[in-house]
């Protein structure tokens, strides 16, 4: 009874540890101070890209899948002064509040507040690549045949428009990945704290329910 008792504290233990460190992390990069950051008429897209580029503060962003005639896009101003990144990213999303903001491996991810079915979730079983720049990162991603699997049953295909891209506004830096049983949420958190990009985004997009013309994007 009593070896039951210790493993059973043991758990406790481990699992308490865990939550805390989940915690402090949460803590430690919502506290990270933003001296000055306003955007005038954009979505959370752009809001969410250059807080990120101009602070250097990884962030990851799902969004919503664009459906023809029926989604409205939401556009906004922030304009804020020596904050709290959580008090700033609490003000996006109150402006856009389809989405939540939580801390998942030490980066911003972005999400809507309904769970909807994406490809980030897809796990990985193994990845691994070796001074990769960030684009064949992204392509070794797409190319993996589980991820193609889930796409495929999506039945959605991958039209990433290279206009407006991450890639640009950053200096091309390798990357190593030597990851087992990780999720495309996982592996995208972990690219942007490697490179100097700071942000991710993906979607799924060009929906329409008399004829279906789906694609996703992720850059």
């Amino acid at each position: 009874m009593k070896k039951y008792f210790v493993a059973a504290l043991s758990v406790v233990v481990i699992v308490s540890g865990a939550l805390a460190s989940s915690s402090d992390q949460s803590e430690s990069i919502g506290a990270t101070r933003i001296e000055s950051f306003n955007v005038g008429r954009a979505d959370i897209h752009v809001c969410l890209q250059r807080l990120s580029f101009q602070n250097k503060i990884p962030i990851g962003l799902e969004m919503l899948p664009e459906i023809k005639g029926s989604s409205t896009p939401v556009y906004f101003d922030i304009d804020v002064h020596d904050r709290q990144l959580g008090e700033v990213l609490d003000e996006i999303v109150a402006r856009d509040s389809r989405y939540i903001w939580k801390v998942v491996d030490g980066t911003i991810n972005v999400v809507p507040a309904r769970s909807v079915d994406t490809f980030l979730d897809v796990v990985l079983p193994e990845f691994r690549l070796e001074n990769a720049t960030r684009e064949s990162v992204l392509a070794a991603i797409t190319q993996n045949e589980h991820f193609l699997a889930r796409t495929g049953a999506l039945g959605v295909s991958n039209r990433t428009i290279t206009s407006g891209s991450v890639a640009k506004n950053i200096n091309e830096s390798s990357v190593n990945f030597l990851r087992q049983g990780a999720s495309v949420r996982e592996i995208l958190n972990e690219l942007i704290q490697q490179d100097s990009s700071h942000y991710w985004v993906v979607q799924i997009y060009g929906l329409r329910s008399n004829q279906p013309e789906e694609y996703y994007m992720i850059k």
